[in-house]
């Protein structure tokens, strides 16, 4: 019984689910937090998973010894020799008793819990590093939002989760890993636990706006929305959300993604990937002449 792995493997899941939607071009921060929350929070749990397992009695304090009851668990804890047993016994005041290992103490031992090969505890210490750093930022300081997780960054820790995930494999986190024989040290998973898999190649650089011109959905906006004018598609509004609202009124096949095609917009105005012009008209004399504004989508890439 591992106690830790069930939530560990949730955080990592929806580690790589919000990293691929980063890599598909949505660059926002919700998605650049949830992967920096939930990476951090998979890393934290698999190395205290390895912890247990080892018998380390230092993932945990108990602190504020001050009643019998307090002294008699913590010399049950130190006395015990299955960690994992122990825990699941407690009771949930008991277990509120306790503190685990610091973010910062934990990074130290990665490298030894992980039994990282020589050639690559720089980078797993470097990555564990960044990934402290951002986790601190988005959860205790301002953010700006321009900054937060630079593409260089997103680089790092797509790089490292490669790494991190053959060594969790390696240490037998995930019961159904299979050794890759022409690779030595990558894993595979089952069908069942694919979602988890992060077979991925190595980055060396990475671009928020050719990601976000990749996606799909602006591939296909190009030719929606190109030589289009207000009568079409401004014609509810030149804001974002009645822009999304108007392309699906006059295109069905982007209804049922709408909340993607909106963030895709906000995402394509912060990048001036379009634009929307105004253009002085003269109305012919038969309609009674005169001046007015016309609207234009200007796409740019």
């Amino acid at each position: 019984m591992q106690i830790l792995l069930n939530n560990a493997y949730e955080s990592w899941k929806n580690a790589v689910y919000y990293h691929d939607r980063i890599e598909n071009g949505f660059t926002t921060l919700e998605f650049q937090k949830g992967f920096v929350s939930s990476l951090h929070n998979s890393v934290e749990l698999f190395l205290k998973q390895i912890m247990l397992d080892n018998k380390d009695h230092t993932v945990a304090t108990l602190r504020n010894v001050t009643e019998e009851d307090d002294a008699k668990l913590q010399l049950d804890y130190i006395k015990s020799d299955d960690l994992n047993k122990f825990f699941s016994n407690c009771s949930v005041k008991q277990l509120d008793k306790f503190f685990s290992i610091e973010y910062n103490y934990l990074q130290q031992k990665a490298n030894k819990l992980l039994c990282t090969e020589e050639a690559s505890k720089g980078s797993v210490t470097e990555s564990l590093k960044l990934l402290g750093t951002l986790r601190n930022s988005e959860t205790h300081f301002y953010i700006n939002e321009n900054n937060y997780l630079s593409e260089s960054d997103f680089v790092k820790l797509h790089n490292f989760m490669i790494l991190f995930f053959n060594l969790i494999a390696k240490k037998k986190m995930f019961p159904h890993a299979m050794i890759q024989f022409d690779k030595p040290d990558t894993y595979r998973l089952h069908a069942q636990e694919k979602k988890m898999e992060f077979n991925r190649k190595q980055l060396t650089s990475f671009s928020y706006v050719e990601v976000l011109k990749s996606n799909n959905i602006v591939g296909k906006l190009k030719h929606t929305l190109q030589n289009h004018f207000a009568d079409e598609y401004v014609c509810c509004g030149t804001d974002d959300y009645s822009l999304a609202l108007s392309i699906c009124l006059h295109n069905e096949e982007y209804r049922a993604f709408f909340d993607d095609l909106y963030t895709l917009l906000q995402l394509m105005r912060k990048y001036r990937l379009f634009e929307i012009i105004k253009t002085e008209m003269t109305k012919p004399e038969e309609l009674g002449g005169g001046s007015y504004q016309e609207e234009q989508i200007i796409l740019n890439y």
